[in-house]
């Protein structure tokens, strides 16, 4: 019987320790949600990003090579030197500087823009990355 007794010791013992857990739980799960910090964590900066390459794209043909040169100032911090790609480094330091936008999420998704183009680019059409954009956007 004593093996029994020990058993029903331990059973007691662990159901005590969980109605003490499950009750810091509870009243943690209670708590109040930040509305804006749920939308930071589902905002897409990448969509933001696009969506401003495609605004200065509407303008005129915008070169790959401007939008490159763009994402590549916005990455290390530079200023590139034509002034369409000044334009768009602007706008997109804009979107870095808005405070919803996290920055290592905004350097994650200008790195991913920056593999996506030059991946997509063509020495035949300095407009195959802007074209795979629109493409999508559509």
């Amino acid at each position: 019987m004593s093996k029994h007794d020990d058993l029903k010791r331990n059973l007691k013992a662990a159901q005590r320790r969980r109605s003490r857990r499950s009750t810091p739980q509870s009243e943690s799960t209670t708590a109040v949600v930040d509305p804006e910090s749920m939308s930071s964590a589902t905002l897409d900066v990448t969509g933001l990003c696009v969506t401003e390459i495609l605004k200065m794209n509407g303008k005129r043909p915008f070169r790959d090579s401007e939008v490159i040169t763009a994402i590549r100032a916005s990455l290390s911090g530079g200023v590139p030197s034509s002034s369409e790609a000044q334009l768009l480094h602007q706008r997109l330091i804009a979107i870095s500087q808005r405070a919803d936008v996290m920055s290592r999420k905004f350097r994650d998704a200008l790195s991913s823009l920056e593999r996506t183009a030059t991946q997509h680019r063509s020495s035949d059409d300095d407009t195959a990355f802007m074209k795979f954009l629109t493409m999508l956007a559509s």
